[in-house]
Order: structure tokens, then sequence, then C-alpha cells
């Protein structure tokens, strides 16, 4: 009012009232008005540090404009702002580090979902570049950001060590100086790590530290993610119906909080193991469908349409013909996906590719918001599937130790179900053993309600009988 002229003042308030917005939860007003005035009188001034300041704070705020989901990554709004990002941040600033690890996500996600591996790497790239420069830079809210990005889409069995790694440094690392809307994402996916680690405590002292932020601040998405983090150790408990339940939870709050698709997004994330191992496939396929690239190939198969998940299977071979597997930059939970519905349609050239990409992958558990399972025991059965007994024997044995460790329940019941198959099968002496497994077996998954599991251990009690 005093100096309506003031270009550059007036687009500094429009800055700072973007980001109290953001903090406020009402980024997406931002990014429909302030952000969007911001930047235009920017670039009137021909003035690129402010211009490159709209567009990081755009970035922020599209994490928390109430829809952050894979969509949204791939959408216009986001693909505009992050151009414009890269056009306007400078080499070696906080601003550039933002902007590389938004062209990341955005070409990993594209990458994904038009099956271009050469994106997905060009993807992994990019957040590599930034980690780098936003450890070198010291700013502790980029690097947090950052790192929680590349831990959450740099999930190729060759980063599992410095994955690990970096996990064990965010669990400790001090929290000054970060915003708690983006450390509460960082610690749902540094708990992950640490539980495909096979560090529990760890990963849950993660989680309660996201849930305290999350009551604390009422942020929409935080709370969601931080009830996903519940239903993950539900299930790891194998408390099925709570995991199904808190789902149907995260779903109605999307509902309530006015983002439904990031609210389904996450109902799918956080229920999809539960709703797997007791049988609700049809559930499933609804969610999959609602979220428009959740129906994988291991959905199909447990589907019974065979032939469309041969189909995806022999498309991923043809993908990824002649890629080193240095350079193959494939999450190792869409492998073991992947593997599990080779095993289930009998795809043996798929399996034997699969087995031999993660069988040294060291992971314990596969991750958070694509299905909760036990590599070691699909390996196993691959193994079984491909004639090598002793091999899958062998991976049957570390499964039960890595999800006894993790006290992995629905895991250890089918680990051993799938032990005692193969011992009546290949191993006739050891019939006792068999049988005790076997047993125990049906007690557990009798208890938890997973029925198909059930059904197939009944069936093998019936033919013990006879």
């Amino acid at each position: 009012m005093l100096d309506p002229g003031n270009k550059g003042k007036k687009c500094d308030l429009l800055l700072d009232l973007a980001d109290a917005l953001r903090l406020g939860g009402q980024a997406q007003r931002a990014l429909d008005g302030e952000l969007s005035e911001a930047y235009s009188l920017a670039e009137s001034m021909d003035d690129r540090a402010r211009a490159s300041r709209a567009c990081t704070s755009a970035i922020r705020g599209l994490r928390f404009s109430g829809n952050f989901t894979p969509a949204l990554w791939a959408g216009s709004q986001a693909a505009l702002w992050i151009e414009r990002a890269d056009r306007y941040a400078e080499e070696g600033t906080l601003a550039r580090a933002w902007a590389d690890a938004s062209m990341g996500q955005t070409r990993y996600i594209t990458g994904v979902l038009t099956g271009q591996p050469g994106l997905v790497s060009e993807a992994v790239r990019l957040f590599s570049r930034a980690l780098e420069l936003a450890r070198g830079l010291g700013d502790p809210e980029t690097f947090w950001f950052v790192t929680w990005v590349w831990l959450f889409l740099a999930t190729a069995p060759q980063h599992d060590k410095e994955r690990q790694r970096l996990a064990e440094e965010f669990e400790t690392r001090s929290r000054a100086g970060v915003s708690e809307a983006t450390l509460g994402q960082a610690l749902a996916v540094i708990g992950s790590v640490l539980l495909q680690s096979g560090q529990r405590q760890g990963a849950e002292e993660c989680f309660a530290e996201l849930k305290a932020i999350a009551e604390r601040s009422r942020q929409g998405n935080l709370l969601v993610f931080s009830m996903a983090c519940d239903a993950l150790v539900a299930t790891l408990d194998g408390r099925l119906d709570d995991a199904i339940v808190l789902g149907r939870q995260i779903q109605a709050l999307g509902e309530e909080l006015g983002f439904s698709t990031f609210g389904v997004t996450y109902e799918l994330m956080a229920a999809r193991t539960a709703l797997t191992y007791v049988g609700k496939f049809e559930e499933l396929d609804r969610l999959a469908g609602l979220v428009k690239y959740g129906r994988t190939e291991l959905l199909l198969a447990h589907l019974h349409r065979d032939s469309e998940a041969m189909a995806v299977l022999d498309e991923l071979i043809a993908s990824r013909a002649g890629l080193e597997p240095s350079e193959d930059e494939t999450a190792a939970f869409s492998d073991m996906r992947s593997l599990e519905a080779a095993i289930l349609v009998g795809h043996r050239k798929a399996a034997e590719f699969l087995v031999r990409r993660i069988a040294h992958s060291g992971l314990h558990t596969t991750d958070l918001s694509n299905g909760l399972t036990c590599p070691s025991r699909h390996l196993g059965a691959a193994a079984a599937f491909l004639g090598r007994h002793d091999e899958a024997r062998a991976y049957y044995e570390e499964a039960l130790d890595m999800a006894t460790r993790l006290r992995f329940r629905p895991e250890i019941a089918l680990t051993r179900l799938e032990l005692a198959e193969l011992l009546l099968a290949h191993y006739p002496d050891e019939k006792a053993e068999a049988t005790e497994h076997l047993d125990f077996a049906i007690r557990e998954l009798r208890e938890m309600k997973m029925q198909p599991a059930l059904d197939r251990a009944l069936k093998q009690r019936e033919n013990l009988k006879a």
C-alpha cells in the first residue's frame, strides 16, 4: 500500500506468505495463487534469484498439496514448476539440489509407468548428484529432503549397502534446522530402510518419532504416513485385520481432507500385504484400479489372469535385455513382485532372470510402500520351481532365520509351510520335520485368517493322512 511500485518487496512478501501457507496446511492455495504471482513478478524484473526461490518453494509445496502421489509428479503442474526450477537454479546452489531431486523424481515415475529403464537410470543419477551437492552445502533442510528422496527411489539391489549406511547415519543425525514436514517424510523412509536391513527396533523408533510429529503438527500427509507405518507394524505382528482397517481409515482421512487420490494410494500401500495374505484379491484389484498404476503382474497372477501376467513378464525381460546389472535401476521390490508372479504362472525364463538379479541383495524384507515380504522365501520358492532343491532348502532356512529375528509372524508361517512342502516332495526321510513345520503353519495361518495358504496347508495334511 505504501510503495505499490516496489515489485521486489511485493515478491518477497508473496514468497514469505507462500511459505507460511504451506506450513499451515494450505500448500495448494499457495501454488495456485501467491507462488504464481511471485514467479510472474520475478520474471518481469528479470530476477533469477527470486524466480528460483519461487520454484523451490513450489516444489516443497507440491509435496504437501494434498495429492502427493506418483500421478502428481507426472502431471502438468509439477512438470511446469520443475522445468522452471531447472531453468533458474544456478550450479552449486541449494536450488540446484532441489531441482535435480525433483527432476529425478519425475523421470523415475515416468520411466516406471511407461517401462523405460533408461529414464529410471537417468533419474537415479540426478538423485545422486543432488545428494552429493546437498551434503557439501550443509543446509539441513535440503540435505534431509534429498536424502529421503534418494532412499525412497534409489532402491535397486546395487544400492542396498549405501541405503543402509545412509539410513543409519540419519537415524541419529541432529534434527536441528529441519522442518517437521521434511523430517516426518524422511523418518517413514528411514524406518523402512532400517527394517529392510533387519533392524526392527530402529525402524519402530523412527515410526514413533514420526507419529509424535504428525500428532503435534496435525499435518494431513504426515498423519497418513504415520498410519501407513502403523499398518506395516500390524502386518509384521500378524494383526492383518488391523492393517486392513488402518488402510480404510487412511482412505477416509484422505476424503475428509480433500485429497482422495492420495488417501486411496496410501490405503493400497498400507493394506496391500495384509489383503494379499488373507486372499482379498478383488479388493486389491479395486484399489489398484482407483489409483490407475497399482495393477501389477503379481496381482494379475493372483486373479488367475495368467496370460496377462505372462505378457507383462515377457515385456520385462525384453525391456532389460543387454542392460548391465550395475546400470539396471529397477527397484528390488519390483523384481521381487515379478519373481513371485513368475512362480505363480510358471514363467521359467523370468524366474531365472530375476533370481540372478536379486539373489545377493541382502534384504531382510521388501519396503513399506510396495508390499512387505521376505525375499529369501521367494528365492526358495524360485529355486524349488527351477528344480534346485538343496538351494531352495538353504533359502528357506535363511528366510526362517530372518523372519524370526524380525518377528515377522506371517512370513514365519509361510516359510514353514513352503519348507514342509519341499521336504515332503523331495526329502522323504525327513517326514517328521516336515510334519512339525506343517502343523505349526496350520495353527498360525488359521489364527491369522490367511485362507489361501491355510487351504494349501490343510491339503498337504490330508495327503499325509492318505
